[in-house]
């Protein structure tokens, strides 16, 4: 995934929900291709939730969606960095399962 994130983006686009929110978020790629950008909430626990980034290709912005031109050169060095999530003084990469 970490290739796919350090492509080149030549547009953004995003689709907002009925309250003005982002829903999700799409990387377009000069050659036209896209990279959709979108959390999963899952719940863990009486009142506490985690969300998970999930990563999908798309190949056509939808009508509603508000698309934006990145500035020439956005995105040609990127570095990509693997979260890590700290909880109860215990610690692990991102997207793994912790066993507690």
């Amino acid at each position: 995934m970490a290739d796919e994130l350090a492509r080149p983006i030549a547009r953004i686009s995003i689709e907002c929900a009925f309250h003005g929110r982002p829903v999700y978020v799409k990387l377009w790629r000069p050659d036209g291709t896209g990279l959709l950008v979108h959390s999963d909430m899952h719940d863990i626990a009486e009142r506490r939730e985690v969300g998970v980034l999930r990563f999908s290709r798309v190949f056509a912005p939808e009508a509603q969606e508000i698309l934006i031109e990145t500035p020439s050169g956005f995105g040609e060095d990127l570095s990509i960095f693997k979260l890590t999530i700290e909880e109860s003084s215990t610690s692990g990469p991102s997207g793994r399962t912790l066993g507690i």
